[in-house]
């Protein structure tokens, strides 16, 4: 696995949080680096993750994933700012997941629609929706 690095070798890349541009060598997997102006988790789309990848760096980094008897992934609990806009690519490369909850994350009202266009299939659950029901 490479470590992070500030140096230009790099791959561009604009943090989601304090949106300065970053030149920075991205883990692999999951394809994500620390910002090196304010500490926050950047994703990089174009990394090459497995899906098998994206679920263990998703619950590493808190997120509640819930399986079925068959253990298929049926929902995941993005919980805390590390997920943003960001990481949307790496969640639509997931198939067969009936819930998605992102009310506990940092992922804008236009990244809930974008998420809502990949992954039809799934349900988005966001803060934006009117009469959430609080659950699964």
């Amino acid at each position: 696995m490479e470590i992070s690095s500030r140096t230009t070798e790099g791959l561009p890349n604009e943090c989601p949080i304090c949106r300065k541009q970053v030149w920075i060598v991205p883990s692999i997997p999951p394809g994500d680096a620390t910002c090196p102006h304010c500490g926050s988790t950047i994703w990089f789309p174009d990394a090459t993750v497995d899906v098998p990848d994206v679920l263990h760096q998703l619950a590493k980094r808190g997120a509640i994933v819930q399986t079925d008897d068959e253990d298929q992934i049926r929902s995941i609990q993005l919980v805390g700012r590390i997920y943003t806009d960001v990481v949307i690519d790496h969640l639509a490369k997931l198939k067969g997941i009936r819930v998605i909850d992102v009310r506990g994350a940092l992922i804008t009202p236009a990244g809930v629609a974008r998420m809502r266009r990949l992954m039809p299939e799934t349900q988005i659950k966001s803060t934006s929706d009117e009469g959430d029901s609080g659950g699964f």
